[in-house]
């Protein structure tokens, strides 16, 4: 008897190309590796090592099904909503696995460059099913949990649970960046890391890179890859030539590279939380971000960092002239930006609303 109730309840993660570093898969290599969370659960992954291709792949819930059948899982925790939170969802449901939560990191029918068609069945349709099998959801920030379309398909089976900020263990505090891409200790770095998309307003960042010809000493990296970075590059293309720009691609040393920097900086559109602004926060660097989202439950207007409407270049060139200037506002708003993370995204109040919430759902 001893014996079978040491056994610990079985969490299956579901993680969409497994070695990938995007937000979901970073939360959940958060979560695994918190000891209040493993000490309680056993977790197992669900590796969805391809994607459903733009429809609903008949092949791809049946895959996903016949893994979760085989190890049962007492809770699986799917990884987001979009496409592949949909097909595990409905994997899921088909397995008969009793307790069903999906975080929402992001929705489909939020990005800008995607046609009016596929907007309406991912908001009327795909999503909604998603939350509605659902049996819990976790949303990442205050923001999200207010969305239309949570409080309609989920209202009574939300809570919301902020992302962990990065580990002391995560930062190698390699010291070496700036001498590696040969930059001086005067030189100002603003950084920016993301995936390079119009959603993140990286049309923005290049209007505004070009109206700062006239600063000296000042670099810009620029972190990730995707479907808009040739057209950045061309757009900075002389700047690049010049050594201002320098494009670094995906790299796992996102940590390192902001440790060196001055200011992080990133425009994005439209954001549910935004895990990047927390590794700023983390390292010690203020952050340009927008007025969108969750955004601001990280960056504090004039306290941590600057916000700035959406779409705006020119508030964003502003924005980077006033940091530029001013080391010892750099300085201070890094500092309270660190204090604000320690304050507002505690690693052992994060796990302990998680080691709630699986135990409420284990007890339903």
């Amino acid at each position: 008897m001893g014996e079978k109730a040491s056994i610990k309840p079985k969490v299956m993660m579901h993680y969409v190309k497994p070695g990938s570093t995007g937000g979901p898969n970073v939360l959940f290599k958060r979560i695994e590796n918190a000891p209040q969370l493993n000490e309680k659960y056993e977790f197992v992954h669900l590796n969805q090592n391809r994607v459903a291709g733009g429809k609903i792949n008949f092949s791809l819930i049946w895959e996903l099904k016949k893994e979760i059948s085989k190890i049962k899982p007492d809770i699986i925790h799917i990884s987001g909503m979009q496409s592949s939170g949909f097909h595990c969802m409905v994997a899921a449901v088909l397995a008969g696995c009793r307790n069903r939560l999906v975080t929402t990191h992001g929705f489909s029918g939020d990005a800008i460059n995607i046609s009016k068609i596929k907007k309406n069945i991912f908001n009327k349709i795909i999503e909604p099913l998603t939350l509605v099998l659902a049996t819990h959801v976790q949303c990442i920030s205050k923001f999200t949990i207010e969305k239309k379309m949570v409080k309609k398909y989920a209202k009574n089976k939300s809570c919301y649970i902020y992302n962990y900020p990065p580990s002391k263990d995560e930062l190698s505090t390699d010291k070496n960046i700036r001498k590696k891409l040969g930059i001086g200790s005067e030189e100002v770095v603003f950084t920016s890391v993301s995936r390079i998309v119009l959603d993140k307003g990286y049309k923005e960042l290049a209007e505004a890179i070009k109206s700062l010809k006239d600063l000296k000493n000042i670099r810009f990296l620029i972190v990730g890859d995707g479907d808009y970075e040739g057209k950045f590059a061309n757009k900075v293309s002389q700047e690049i030539r010049d050594g201002k720009v320098i494009m670094l691609g995906k790299t796992d040393d996102v940590l390192d590279i902001l440790n060196e920097s001055d200011v992080f900086v990133l425009p994005t559109l439209h954001e549910n939380l935004g895990n990047v602004f927390l590794e700023a926060s983390t390292v010690g660097i203020p952050s340009i971000g927008t007025n969108v989202g969750g955004v601001p439950e990280i960056v504090s207007n004039g306290v941590t960092g600057l916000l700035i409407p959406p779409y705006n270049s020119n508030a964003l060139t502003n924005s980077i002239r006033e940091l530029y200037s001013k080391p010892e506002v750099r300085k201070e708003m890094g500092l309270k930006a660190k204090e604000r993370l320690l304050n507002n995204f505690n690693a052992t109040e994060i796990s302990n609303k998680f080691s709630e919430l699986y135990s409420l759902m284990l007890n339903n």
